[in-house]
């Protein structure tokens, strides 16, 4: 059995209760409600029961979108908080959405920024790309100084200055295509630029 399945269980049989506002509430011994969820490191609610001495941990916005709407959740789909904010489970705040879609959501609304540095894929720093378009702007190195300089590819070097890669990233950028041909002369003999 899924552990939304027996929270959801849990609140039919009174073990636990919802309220308008999405809370999940659980009778103390006291005879008082209390909150049942406690927050993740990730900032999510989370709902635990024991039972016959199986430990369950629900999300408690996936519990709450299942109770109000009468259903489970599809297979392939996620729960979604529209405004952005993981503790915020009022019943208008969630949909059902692909994964796919949830993704787009957090990128949307800045709830994953993966851009410059933070990408777990990027070898520069923010403050190493501003550096290499102003070193190149000012000439007298090459792409390829460069890439040695900064342990990357000519290729990488290339879409940095040209302002394919790291476009949020400040620093000059040109239209370097035709480069070499400025301030370069052609060999007579050859036709190599000198």
């Amino acid at each position: 059995m899924k552990p939304d399945e027996v929270i959801i269980g849990c609140v039919r049989r009174g073990e636990f209760l919802i309220d308008g506002s999405g809370w999940i509430w659980k009778r103390a011994k006291s005879g008082y409600l209390k909150r049942a969820e406690h927050k993740t490191p990730a900032g999510y609610l989370q709902v635990r029961k024991m039972v016959e001495g199986k430990r369950y941990h629900a999300s408690a916005h996936r519990v709450v979108w299942s109770y109000f709407n009468h259903s489970t959740i599809s297979r392939g789909m996620t729960i979604n908080h529209r405004n952005g904010i993981k503790d915020d489970n009022r019943p208008q705040n969630l949909e059902m959405v692909t994964y796919s879609e949830n993704q787009k959501h957090a990128h949307k609304t800045g709830l994953v920024d993966q851009f410059g540095q933070k990408n777990p894929r990027a070898k520069l720093s923010d403050r190493e790309v501003v550096e290499i378009r102003l070193i190149y702007s000012e000439g007298g190195y090459t792409q390829k100084d460069l890439a040695i300089r900064y342990g990357v590819t000519f290729q990488t070097i290339s879409d940095i200055v040209r302002g394919k890669y790291r476009t949020r990233q400040g620093g000059p950028i040109g239209d370097y295509k035709d480069r070499r041909q400025i301030n370069t002369k052609r060999s007579e003999t050859t036709g190599r630029f000198v």
